[in-house]
């Protein structure tokens, strides 16, 4: 699996993405500039991921685990983050 799929700005989420992002980030992998427009990442669990400068408009993150995520930068615009751990997560 390679990050470079997420980093196109034509990607179009679908429901594999939560998985391979999820499986991405535990390898691992920086998770900065990736486009998740209109993901659906429900109760993803992401700790201390490198979401920087990331696309995540109108993604669905309700119940994920993003403690210490790093979200600088990043287009929250709508991003639903309903009962998701953000602590110590930079914004």
């Amino acid at each position: 699996m390679s990050i470079d799929k997420f980093r196109n700005l034509d990607y179009k989420p679908d429901e594999n993405t939560k998985k391979d992002i999820e499986d991405l980030h535990n390898n691992g992998e920086s998770l900065s500039k990736v486009q998740l427009k209109y993901a659906n990442m429900k109760n993803a669990k992401l700790i201390n991921a490198d979401l920087s400068n990331a696309d995540l408009t109108r993604s669905d993150f309700s119940g994920a685990s993003l403690y210490g995520a790093n979200l600088e930068g990043a287009n929250l615009f709508k991003t639903n983050f309903e009962g998701a751990n953000l602590k110590s997560s930079n914004m």
